[in-house]
């Protein structure tokens, strides 16, 4: 199993020439990741339904507070998928909002190196191969107790026994 992102998605404030366009570019070509750069609105929402990408990150800078609507719709048409969401310092308050609307990671750029930036993009992206597959195990479950002719009951020391289904 890869536990590394194939493809990434970053969407910008800007034309690609800051810090944090830099510093995910080296991110990426260190680790071999393929990467693709959005710097509008528009173009984003149709990529979105066309291509496919392990995780997104998006820049707060992009619209402001239209970020979390951006991000909305992005989990939206993407379930489970990650998003990592980049802010200045002045918007640090702005952590707990972005968690709430579905942002599994919120790092401040003026913090941000290439090795932290490689460690979050692995664990965000283990945690939702994890996820996927106690989601897949959790379906299994469920089709193997909804299908099978026989009751359930749980196994206790003494009777009454409990049914379960």
């Amino acid at each position: 199993m890869n536990y590394l992102p194939q493809k990434l998605l970053f969407l910008g404030a800007g034309e690609p020439n800051g810090i944090l366009d830099s510093t995910i570019l080296e991110c990426c070509i260190q680790k071999h990741i393929k990467i693709d750069f959005l710097f509008n609105e528009e173009e984003t929402l149709k990529v979105l339904i066309n291509k496919s990408y392990d995780i997104f990150l998006l820049d707060f800078e992009l619209n402001g507070h239209k970020t979390f609507g951006i991000l909305r719709k992005l989990l939206k048409s993407r379930p489970f998928k990650n998003v990592i969401l980049f802010a200045d310092e002045k918007n640090k308050h702005l952590y707990s909002k972005a968690m709430e609307v579905g942002a599994c990671d919120f790092l401040i750029k003026q913090e941000l190196d290439i090795e932290f930036l490689q460690r979050v993009i692995y664990y965000s992206f283990r945690h939702s191969q994890i996820l996927a597959e106690l989601r897949e195990s959790q379906s299994k479950y469920k089709d193997l107790v909804e299908h099978l002719p026989a009751m359930f009951y749980i196994a206790e020391i003494m009777p009454p026994y409990s049914q379960i289904y």
